[in-house]
């Protein structure tokens, strides 16, 4: 210990005092499990609105690429001319 600091009152816990310590009842794993599902959900639906903008931008941004760059919009046009005969 650093000089100092203060001394802990309480003596360290062994496994088996650990154990006993974490709630083990129903309505407690219950409430445990639908705070994991509802932070799931959440997780998911911020990560699919994330990718949807994502998305969205590289639309505008190869967009703007292909309206500066008219040489590389006509070899596009003509790659997808290509495909389509």
């Amino acid at each position: 210990m650093k000089a100092g600091a203060p001394k802990s009152s309480t003596p360290p816990t062994t496994t088996d005092q650990r154990k006993r310590q974490i709630s083990s009842d129903t309505l407690t794993l219950v409430g445990l499990g639908v705070a994991a599902i509802v932070v799931v959900w959440l997780v998911f639906s911020v990560l699919k609105k994330v990718i949807g903008l994502l998305f969205l931008a590289a639309l505008v941004v190869a967009g703007f690429v292909l309206w500066q760059n008219p040489a590389l919009l006509q070899g596009l046009i003509v790659w997808i001319q290509n495909v389509m005969n």
